[in-house]
Order: structure tokens, then C-alpha cells, then sequence
């Protein structure tokens, strides 16, 4: 992969408010590289010197100085990577923070056709890989590259022949590795797939279980389990096996080099070019040098592999997002009208609603009701900002929805959904939503007024109750009755009800409507409904059907009423 400066210019944004430690790690790091070659240079000096010359004048300056080196050389071994690792968690902890962020910014239709799984894989795989990419990888490679260089002028120094003779073999092995290199990345890349493909299969399993025991799949999904994870250990072992095969080719030219080193040495030795303190240091730098080329080499491979992670995560990060908005609402929501509003999910589909025009009043209960598929929770999805029309505007105060802040606009009202989605925590903490300085009075308040108070109360744990995985200790009545409390609590300027009374009976429903009613007063309400008893109560009716939407007068007599029953069932 060819790099260009839009990779270094990106990665260079992650390093920012972290810079210096970056450039810390690598000033350590290579310190301790050098520390440890010094120490080794001063064997000339043990050997030729105290050894051959027998002049012991500066011995124990030498050994006091190989032991002050080789300490430099094992603290910085610890601090060095140390410093790395820091800007190894800040990067995870910045790319994890923006991806969350976005997350929440992502269009609904582009986030409905992305499996979970996906967005999991990106946390725990590319921004990984980019974390150790940016604070480990690079700043390695800059270490080995300085090295080389120190090693290059000391080796030419000391013989020319030598020098030429550890280059040859090092393109020697760079050729091999620039012809594994494709390969090896080929299959990097299908093990990345295989892999992430039985991570998303792993957690559509655990989702699905009740179904699996239910429906008595048991076998079925074990082979379906087995025929993914055998892809995912086939290509595994293709490419251990391509590794092993590199190995092999590599191996014995490294070998080959040190061979090479020790004879030319040694004639060099004994032609008295060379003396023997030299011509050990000289083999050890050489040897180093050659596994300083290998990894460069193998450090620019990986980085150019990892150059995949950066592009998926660019790619998401920089997708399509929701629009924000610019403006505020500065007071209370005093209107709310639908402007000849039409949708539809994609171009080529047929408009889910027609030409709406409608203004709902405000401080009242408005009902929609109508046929499955007829639009009714589309209008709850526009005006959460879920989606955004296709043609015309919904206004709010006389402002276009879409250009008032986003924020300001759901700090505003309140959405409960037919099927809620609970954490596995504690009834508490799914009630409060993140909202602090809710008073414990106030929480018995709103659960009393969902007649959910009686049986959170007969938990031993109370509202401590852990509720298992998308509340699945709870029955579905009790999920809608928390998720409504939950709406509730925020005392919100609109309320919208999607369905979310539909898993409870008819005098459960019927109880808890009126005790909302009377918390709500004077405060508007919108409320999706299948069921005749969900909508008796509402001040404005009004029938969506073939995607338009027609204002009902409040049935008075239950001939009325039937005509609103044939028209949603």
C-alpha cells in the first residue's frame, strides 16, 4: 500500500495533547538501544586492552562503565515502553470516545444495516490496532532506523568489506520478504474476516439462545457455529503455514550472514586488520544491524497492513452523520406543525407518507391510529429526529426541526418505544437513565403512577435489582412500565407513547393512563396506538391511512368508534 501524507496527517491529529510523551518514548527508546551498544563497545577495550595487553590501568573504569550503562539500559527498558504505553491507552480511549460519539450522530436507516457485531469489531480489533500502530509500532521503527545508522558509520568504520557484505545479505532477505509480504497480507486480511465473521455469528448466538432452546435448534446451531469457525481455523492455519515457509527461506540467510561475518572476520583477524576486542564488537553489531534491516523492514510491512485498520476506522469516522442543527429554542414549545411533509426510506421506494399537513395542539393528548405499515411510527421517528422528511418541514415554534440543535431538541421531549431496550444493571440505575438529583420520593412517585412501585418493592433488592440482559427477568408489561417511568422522571415537554402501553392489559393500561393523564396535565402527549381502550381518552384523534394523515372528530357514540376500529385493525 502506497502511504500518502493523508495517513501521517491523520495519525498525526491522534497524537494531539500527547505529543510530548510520543516523542518522549521514542528519545527513551532509543537511548536504551544505544546504551546497550555502548556497553557492548567497551568490550574492545576488556578485551584488547586488559585482556591481551595485560594493562589493567583502566579496568575498573570500564567495568564501572558497562555497569552504569547496562542499568541505563535496563531502567529505560521499563520506562521507555512505559511512555509507549500511555499513548498506546490515550489513543484507544480517544478513537473509542469519537466512535461512541458517532455513533449516537449515525443516521438510524445506515445504522439499521450494520450489524452490531460490527461496531463491536471496531472497538476491539481496528482501534487497537491503530492504537499500537501510532504508539508502539512508529515509534520502534523510528528507534531502529537511528540505530541503523549509528550502526552503519560504526561498522564502515571499523571495515568496509563488512559493511557491504551484511547490506548484501540484508536485500538478500528483504527480496524474500517483499514476496512473502503480498502474501502474508492476503492472508492477514481473510483471517481479519473469518475472524470478525464468527465474532458477529458468536454474539447473534448468545442473542438468540431463548430461540435456539425453544425451537429445540441445538444441532443446528452447533453446525452453524462449527462451518464458520472451521473458515475462520482454516485460514488461521494457511497463514501460520506462510509464516513457517517465510521463516524457513529467512532463517538460513540469516545464518548464512552471521557465517559470512565470522569468516571474514576472522581472516581479517588473522591478517591483523582487525584485533579480537574489535572483531567480537564488530559481530555483535553486525548481527544487530542485520536484525535492525529485518525489522525496519518487517516494521514498514506491518504499518503498511495496519494502513486497513486506519482506512475502516477513517471511514466510519468520517461516514455520514445526523445534522446537528444551529439554533436554539429559547422558550416553550408553543407549536408543533407538519408542513406539507413527505417520506420515504429510499429513493426507490413508495412514500410512506404523503403530503402531511397537520399542527398539533399544544397541551393536549393526540392519538394516531391506523393500519400496521400505514406510517403511524414513521411521524414518531421524524419528530425524534430519527429520520428527516424527504419533502417539506416539521415546525416547531415557526423554526424548521431540522435546524434547531439537536440536543436542545431531545432535551425537550421524551420517547418510549414498544420494545425498550433495558440494560443489565440495576432497576435503579435503568430508571435514572444517567440523570442525577432525582430524589428517591420523586422515583416512588413515578413508579407508583406505573404501578410498577408494588412489585419493585417486593424484590428483595428493591430498585438494586440486577434485570439480566435487555431486562430479561422482567415480563414484557414490566419492561414498557420501567421504560415509561424512565420517560417520565425526565417530566418532559412532549411525550411520546409508540406503542408503549401494548404489552399490558387492558385494566393495567386503562389505570396507568389516567395516573399519566393527571401528572401530564395541560402537557401534550402523542400516543401510537393499535388498541380502541389506548385512545378514548384523547383530545385529538387522528387516522393515518395510505400514508396521509386525516383528522377525526372525537367519536361520541360507538358507531363512531367502530368506524375508527375498521380502520386499524
Amino acid at each position: 500500500m502506497r502511504w500518502n501524507m493523508r495517513y501521517f496527517k491523520w495519525i498525526s491529529s491522534l497524537l494531539n495533547g500527547i505529543r510530548h510523551m510520543f516523542l518522549l518514548g521514542v528519545v527513551l527508546l532509543i537511548i536504551e538501544s544505544l546504551s546497550l551498544l555502548f556497553a557492548i563497545g567497551l568490550q574492545k577495550q576488556l578485551i584488547d586492552e586488559v585482556l591481551f595487553k595485560e594493562n589493567y590501568t583502566n579496568f575498573h573504569i570500564i567495568v564501572i562503565s558497562m555497569a552504569f550503562l547496562y542499568l541505563i539500559h535496563s531502567l529505560l527498558f521499563t520506562f521507555g515502553p512505559l511512555a509507549c504505553h500511555h499513548v498506546v491507552a490515550h489513543i484507544r480511549f480517544t478513537l473509542s470516545k469519537h466512535l461512541m460519539l458517532y455513533l449516537h450522530k449515525i443516521p438510524k436507516d445506515k445504522l439499521q444495516k450494520e450489524r452490531s457485531a460490527t461496531f463491536v469489531h471496531y472497538f476491539t480489533q481496528d482501534i487497537r490496532m491503530i492504537s499500537r500502530l501510532t504508539g508502539e509500532e512508529i515509534p520502534n521503527l523510528l528507534k531502529e532506523i537511528v540505530i541503523s545508522l549509528f550502526l552503519i558509520f560504526i561498522v564502515g568504520y571499523a571495515n568496509i568489506i563488512l559493511l557491504i557484505s551484511i547490506l548484501l545479505f540484508s536485500l538478500l532477505n528483504i527480496v524474500i520478504g517483499r514476496y512473502f509480504a503480498p502474501k502474508l497480507k492476503k492472508m492477514a486480511k481473510n483471517v481479519e474476516k473469518t475472524k470478525s465473521e464468527l465474532l458477529i455469528h458468536s454474539e447473534e448466538s448468545i442473542s438468540s439462545t431463548r430461540e435456539v432452546i425453544a425451537f429445540n435448534r441445538h444441532q443446528w446451531e452447533l453446525e452453524n457455529f462449527n462451518r464458520i469457525y472451521n473458515r475462520y481455523f482454516t485460514a488461521a492455519m494457511a497463514e501460520g503455514q506462510l509464516v513457517n515457509k517465510q521463516m524457513l527461506s529467512s532463517e538460513p540467510i540469516r545464518w548464512g550472514a552471521n557465517l559470512s561475518i565470522l569468516g571474514i572476520g576472522g581472516f581479517l583477524v588473522l591478517q591483523g586488520q582487525l584485533s579480537v576486542g574489535l572483531f567480537i564488537v564488530v559481530y555483535q553489531y553486525t548481527s544487530r544491524l542485520l536484525t535492525s534491516f529485518q525489522t525496519i523492514f518487517n516494521s514498514i510491512m506491518l504499518i503498511s497492513s495496519r494502513m486497513s485498520n486506519v482506512d475502516r476506522i477513517r471511514e466510519v469516522l468520517e461516514g455520514e452523520k445526523w445534522n446537528e442543527g444551529d439554533k436554539s429554542l429559547q422558550s416553550s414549545i408553543t407549536n408543533i406543525k407538519f408542513d406539507h411533509v413527505n417520506f420515504k426510506y429510499d429513493d426507490n421506494a413508495s412514500p410512506i407518507l404523503r403530503d402531511i399537513n397537520i399542527e398539533l395542539p399544544i397541551g393536549k393528548k393526540i392519538a394516531f391510529v391506523g393500519l400496521s405499515g400505514g406510517g403511524k411510527s414513521t411521524i414518531v421517528q421524524l419528530l425524534a429526529r430519527l429520520h428527516e422528511p424527504t419533502e417539506g418541514n416539521i415546525l416547531v415554534n415557526n423554526i424548521p426541526l431540522n435546524n434547531i440543535k439537536r440536543k436542545n431538541w431531545m432535551s425537550k421531549i421524551a420517547v418510549v418505544f414498544q420494545d425498550p431496550y433495558l440494560f443489565p444493571d440495576t432497576i435503579r440505575n435503568n430508571l435514572l437513565f444517567g440523570v442525577e438529583h432525582i430524589s428517591d420520593e420523586y422515583l416512588d412517585k413515578i413508579c407508583k403512577t406505573v404501578s410498577i412501585y408494588d412489585y419493585i418493592k417486593s424484590l428483595k433488592k428493591g430498585y438494586d435489582t440486577i434485570i439480566g440482559e435487555r431486562g430479561i427477568t422482567l415480563s414484557g408489561g414490566q419492561r414498557q412500565r420501567i421504560a415509561l417511568a424512565r420517560a417520565l422522571l425526565r417530566n418532559p415537554e412532549i411525550l411520546i407513547l409508540d406503542e408503549a402501553t401494548s404489552a399490558l392489559d387492558v385494566k393495567n393500561e386503562h389505570l396507568i393512563q389516567i395516573n399519566i393523564d393527571k401528572l401530564r396535565k395541560d402537557k401534550t402527549t402523542i400516543i401510537i396506538a393499535h388498541r380502541l381502550s389506548t385512545i378514548k381518552n384523547a383530545d385529538v384523534i387522528y387516522l393515518i391511512k395510505k400514508g396521509e394523515a386525516i383528522e377525526v372528530e372525537k367519536p361520541k357514540n360507538s358507531e363512531q368508534w367502530e368506524f375508527i376500529y375498521e380502520n386499524i385493525q
